[in-house]
């Protein structure tokens, strides 16, 4: 049988992107927190199904999402570090040197994931 004619406004579209874009993130959302149910795939699916159907237009994320993502990355390495966490009460030497060791991994890790993105950013300009 043949799918109907898809009649939607590109503006309609864009608003059953932007829908089937939340309920991802919220199926997404109730996996992390352990639900553990069938229908959680039968959704997804559907959800799935919505889009093809419609032909939704997901939103673009903005074209500083990346930075903005890695940026937020830092700040919370520094609210990670020994000083920040003092203000939550004492924190042993033993205990400062562990976050110390894991916060320089990520804050490595983070740099040259942002090195990365950088270079990928120019090879998409200079194209």
């Amino acid at each position: 049988m043949a799918e109907p004619e898809r009649g939607f406004t590109d503006a309609q579209r864009g608003s059953i992107g932007v829908c089937v874009s939340q309920l991802e993130e919220l199926v997404d959302t109730l996996r992390r927190l352990g639900v553990q149910s069938s229908w959680l795939d039968e959704i997804a699916s559907a959800v799935c199904d919505l889009e093809h159907a419609t032909d939704a237009r997901r939103p673009a994320p903005p074209k500083n999402a990346a930075k903005a993502a890695v940026s937020q990355m830092r700040v919370l390495e520094e609210e990670l570090r020994p000083p920040r966490m003092r203000a939550y009460g004492d924190l042993s030497e033993a205990s400062a040197q562990l976050l110390d060791r894991h916060i320089q991994r990520l804050a490595t890790l983070t740099s040259l994931l942002d090195s990365e993105i950088e270079r990928a950013r120019g090879n998409d300009q200079a194209s």
